[in-house]
């Protein structure tokens, strides 16, 4: 049913809410606003936010009503939708060499095959887009509605260098759609991933020079580096240790720059760069207000600073708190082995930190958001069969590497737990995260 009507499939109506009282359930599905059709649920948001409000409703039976509604401006409906664009995500049309998704081999979970390139994501989740695929239309609304902020992957300023990086001319049209948004008033985010021999180098500090020039809407530039698997096919390279310290130094550059004229740092270097180049990676207070930490950018530093805050949650455990091991990506084994090794002493040593090698996609992809479950799977067992403890510990895995408990190889947290025999949760980068869910365990 979902396919045939537009509009906004109901998946949850909160008790005690306005949509509880009018009689909104799960499975009914709300058309339109104030006679808007509803494309997504930023079209709700908008139109539902008046004091007198028409809704459009299709039953989960199929019988159309309209529902007539007072209320402060405010005032929310209480209902989540089954998604967030109701007429089809915008994928990707572009053919990058480099693309991830397209690296990816059989048996993954299906959302990773999905290739959204959609400016309501951005918008609403922080998901990065090229704009190559939008239209006048697109970009009129974004300004009417005040779509703020995107996220945008810009890789290059270089108009031809950018179509030649994505496979489709349209990418030449960055600098233009860049200077319409900031003429607008639309803050953007960019993200650069640096390809050794493409777009580094000159090529690398002209497209960041060039973004600098359009502060403040160019709120803040992510560099990180090209993520290649075992099935790349492009020819391409990962970086090397004297690249990415050239990168750090291209950063730091224009982050003294930028602070001397009273702004945040803006330019970050992903943590994966300062570890490849063997540098320190910044202090927390060096991230401002962390605006692209979900891209690898100051995750460490988060992680260190979370330490105290752990240790002070740990003196307050009912019991001895559990053995556990956890399992990470090999890039982060030895900063947690550094930031965690005390917290455990501290503990009793209740924490083995385990690095996993990545089999799925290949030994040159170390970070632990992409761990399969069937490496962790692997590399716990033969933990869990040398460790000669008479009750087997916890395995602690990496959240991000299961949203919402499932695995890139498309196994379970379920699955997992079965297979070690063993009870297994997932825990946040921070160290306070990992205190938290242990301490929930024992409380259970």
């Amino acid at each position: 049913m979902g396919n045939l009507i537009r509009g906004g499939i109901i998946q949850h109506v909160s008790a005690g809410s306005l949509a509880e009282k009018i009689g909104l359930q799960a499975g009914d599905a709300i058309q339109s606003v104030n006679g808007v059709k509803l494309q997504d649920v930023i079209d709700f948001m908008y139109h539902f936010a008046s004091d007198r409000v028409t809704l459009e409703v299709t039953t989960a039976s199929g019988c159309r009503k309209t529902i007539c509604l007072e209320k402060e401006i405010d005032e929310g409906l209480g209902v989540t939708f089954d998604r967030d664009v109701f007429d089809g995500i915008r994928v990707c049309r572009n053919k990058c060499a480099f693309c991830f998704v397209s690296q990816l081999p059989s048996g993954v979970r299906p959302s990773l095959r999905v290739r959204d390139d959609d400016y309501r994501l951005s918008f609403l989740h922080g998901n990065f887009i090229t704009m190559t695929n939008m239209t006048l239309k697109d970009f009129r609304r974004i300004a009417e509605l005040k779509l703020s902020p995107l996220y945008i992957s810009v890789h290059t300023m270089n108009p031809e260098l950018r179509a030649r990086m994505l496979g489709n001319d349209r990418g030449a049209e960055i600098q233009n759609q860049l200077e319409w948004l900031a003429k607008m008033g639309i803050r953007f985010h960019c993200q650069i991933v640096v390809i050794p021999g493409v777009n580094g180098g000159t090529e690398l500090e002209s497209t960041v020079q060039k973004l600098y020039d359009m502060r403040p809407w160019a709120q803040s530039v992510g560099v990180v580096p090209v993520g290649l698997t075992k099935y790349h096919k492009g020819g391409l390279r990962g970086l090397s240790p004297e690249e990415a310290k050239e990168i750090v130094q291209l950063v730091e550059k224009y982050q003294k720059r930028s602070r001397a004229a009273g702004f945040t740092g803006w330019v970050y270097a992903s943590d994966e760069i300062y570890l490849l180049a063997g540098i320190p990676v910044p202090q927390f207070e060096e991230y401002d207000d962390f605006p692209q930490l979900e891209n690898g950018i100051g995750m460490v530093a988060s992680l260190l600073e979370s330490v105290s805050r752990a240790r002070e949650e740990l003196s307050r455990f009912p019991a001895d708190p559990p053995k556990s091991i956890l399992m990470c990506g090999k890039l982060a084994h030895p900063i947690l082995e550094e930031a965690l090794g005390p917290l455990s002493k501290a503990g009793g040593g209740f924490l083995e930190i385990r690095p996993v090698t990545n089999e799925f996609l290949g030994e040159s992809v170390t970070v632990s958001g992409l761990l399969a479950g069937r490496d962790i799977a692997e590399a716990a067992l033969c933990t869990l069969r040398n460790g000669g403890r008479e009750e087997p510990p916890l395995v602690v895995v990496p959240v991000q590497a299961a949203p919402y408990g499932v695995f890139l190889d498309d196994t379970t947290m379920d699955w997992l737990q079965e297979r070690l025999q063993t009870t297994v949760l997932a825990a946040g980068p921070n160290a306070d995260d990992l205190v938290k869910a242990l301490k929930g365990v024992v409380r259970s």
